[in-house]
């Protein structure tokens, strides 16, 4: 089975589930799964997801769980300064608790650290992956979480794909650059030419001002219109800042190290735009993990 067939097959379990009822073990509460992606690497996606994280924790006192999801150079611990003694590889592969390896960020944050060099998850169980599900579903169970914010690799490997086509919603980073703005475009053809009723965000970063930002995303969006019939959303931009490098070679977040700045008022303001916006719950936190792993993977038991 190749991999657009295993998509097409991920879809239709999407669409198929949100018509049936809740079933027994799901979780049903709010919780909010957001896939953070971009096209290609170097458009700040892991420092918006980290950064964002803490705006919606410190400002907003919500619940958030950043999950590093990118399995080839997981780097959210990098960008905290912290050398987990664990990753998720200790929770799939060795007989570590989903408590043992979360860890306790700024402000109440968790964080599940990725894994470097792993290009994907293919030899899980299914025993290991109804302990992953039932961990997850209890620890939510205790803890209430209000978002959980994905932050995936780059590019249009199968481990994005899924995780986007199974979160409620994605925020795509693009910045002014031909190929990042080419890249972001690629990922949302693929991501509507199997669910076309995904909501698409886009964040705009390293730009000049209000003038710049307006073009990117007039840009991306009117191709999305005219060749996909696809209007995407505009969540706002993040105008480039030398704090952000130099948070970065202190690995201190920039909400933290340089709280005032005009970049973390930025986020701020996001993050806002976020949490007070209409949306649509598409999954439960359960089926979230099922659909992201079911079929690409994760059943060579």
């Amino acid at each position: 089975m190749d991999q657009a067939e295993n998509l097409r097959i991920l879809v239709r379990m999407q669409k198929d589930e949100q018509n049936l009822p809740a079933q027994k073990g799901k979780i049903l509460g709010s919780t909010r799964i957001i896939a953070i992606t971009s096209g290609k690497g170097g458009v700040g996606k892991t420092n918006i997801t980290l950064n964002m994280a803490l705006a919606l924790a410190k400002e907003n006192h919500k619940k958030v769980l950043v999950l590093d999801a990118d399995f080839g150079t997981a780097n959210i611990d990098i960008v905290m300064g912290i050398i987990p003694k664990y990753n998720i590889s200790h929770m799939l592969y060795e007989d570590k608790t989903l408590e043992e390896v979360i860890l306790n960020g700024p402000h109440g944050i968790k964080i599940l650290p990725g894994v470097s060099g792993l290009a994907s998850l293919t030899a899980l169980t299914e025993v290991q992956k109804e302990k992953f599900f039932a961990q997850l579903e209890d620890y939510n169970k205790k803890y209430h979480l209000d978002y959980i914010l994905i932050d995936t690799g780059a590019g249009l490997g199968t481990n994005v794909i899924n995780f986007l086509l199974a979160a409620d919603e994605i925020i795509v980073i693009v910045t002014p650059e031909p190929t990042s703005l080419s890249d972001a475009y690629a990922i949302i053809k693929v991501v509507n030419q199997y669910d076309p009723d995904m909501k698409v965000n886009i964040i705009t970063n390293m730009v000049n001002g209000q003038i710049e930002a307006d073009k990117v995303f007039n840009t991306i969006n009117s191709v999305s219109e005219k060749f996909l019939d696809k209007t995407i959303n505009y969540l706002g931009f993040i105008k480039y800042d030398k704090c952000m490098p130099s948070a970065v070679k202190q690995q201190k977040p920039l909400m933290l190290s340089y709280p005032n700045s005009e970049t973390s008022l930025e986020i701020l303001k996001l993050s806002n735009v976020i949490m007070n916006k209409p949306y649509n719950k598409k999954q439960t936190i359960l089926s979230f993990f099922e659909l992201a792993g079911k079929y690409f993977g994760w059943n060579n038991d």
